[in-house]
């Protein structure tokens, strides 16, 4: 244990370059926590996913969309597979049916309560530090500093880290790593109010994406915008936190519970499926209109590129040159017409 720490207080000194010592400033200062890779728009695509052990079916008809930088916080009752979802989605468990996809350049970083992520024989700083090796002393210092661990904290062994300690250590580590898309299950479990305010804050400071499985009411209020409320039937979609989701869950039941006696099963099971197909509907919308965008952007570029070349002076003397680019210039300016009026159509509807 000594020469462990002996090391790491070694192996700092080495890396401390000859510059001005920064103020590590006071716990409130909140950092930024960017991935090192930037994923695509569509992070995750969940089809028809069904689960079943020994025969009891788990959940069925879970299907789910996740775009970049959204925290998504995924919510039900004890038993109903929210972990096991997450664990599928981490390719933890591999035992279920449907289809689940990743979008471009997506780096998963899972999160359990047990910390299984953390070397217990590592100290403090050498845990972040063996993640992200290119930060300096002070780097490190002040993200410790900001994730509560001060001075000699960061020489402690990880095995001899409390339970919010570790829970805090863990949460750092997948944000200094390639993870961008950051798979949490129950993470405010058996933390103190200091380490839930730093969890707190440093989620809804990463620009990452987050799905987060919580009962926590309070956390999932201040940290995510969007709720999937997982049933054995599958899942319903809320586009706001849980004051929101309580809100209009409220008014859904209210407005059940005043129809439903005039209703036979078969007409209930008929309209929770067209309320799915109009949130597949919906989805599917966003993600057309995002990829509209997208074209129309390199559209623009292309075009704007383009005339910058036609007005250069090297250009003037080349007759062949003007006339391919003008031609290559008036297709993508008709092509970029097409897709402006496909875009209007789509909004307008």
């Amino acid at each position: 244990r000594n020469i462990r720490q002996a090391f790491s207080r070694q192996k700092a000194l080495e890396k401390i370059k000859k510059m001005e010592k920064p103020a590590l400033g006071s716990k409130k200062v909140k950092l930024k926590f960017t991935p090192k890779i930037s994923s695509g728009r569509d992070v995750l695509s969940v089809r028809d996913l069904a689960v079943s052990f020994d025969g009891y079916q788990l959940f069925k008809n879970v299907n789910i969309s996740v775009y970049r930088g959204e925290k998504i916080g995924i919510i039900g009752p004890n038993g109903i597979g929210k972990s096991t979802l997450l664990k599928i989605i981490a390719n933890i468990k591999t035992d279920y049916e449907g289809e689940i996809s990743f979008g471009h350049q997506v780096h998963t970083g899972y999160f359990d309560q047990e910390q299984t992520n953390l070397d217990s024989e590592n100290t403090v700083i050498d845990e972040i530090w063996d993640e992200a090796p290119a930060l300096n002393y002070y780097e490190i210092r002040r993200i410790l500093a900001q994730f509560l661990f001060y001075g000699d904290d960061m020489y402690k062994i990880v095995e001899e880290l409390s339970g919010g300690e570790k829970g805090r250590l863990s949460l750092l580590k997948l944000m200094t790593s390639n993870a961008n898309f950051l798979l949490l299950d129950e993470p405010t479990n058996h933390l103190d109010i200091d380490s839930k305010e730093v969890l707190e804050d440093s989620l809804i400071n990463y620009e990452g994406t987050v799905l987060v499985v919580s009962h926590d009411r309070y956390f999932l209020n201040k940290v995510v915008n969007k709720i999937y409320d997982l049933s054995e039937d599958g899942v319903f979609e809320y586009l706001g936190n849980y004051d929101y989701y309580l809100e209009k869950k409220a008014e859904l039941e209210e407005t059940n519970d005043e129809v439903t006696i005039n209703k036979t099963k078969t007409q209930i099971n008929a309209e929770k499926k067209k309320e799915r197909e109009l949130i597949r509907d919906r989805q599917q919308r966003e993600k057309n209109i995002r990829e509209l965008e997208e074209k129309i952007l390199m559209h623009e570029n292309e075009i704007h590129e383009l005339e910058t070349k036609l007005c250069q002076p090297s250009t003037y003397a080349d007759t062949f040159l003007i006339m391919n680019l003008n031609e290559k210039l008036n297709i993508r300016k008709e092509e970029l017409q097409e897709l402006y009026t496909l875009w209007e159509e789509f909004i307008d509807n």
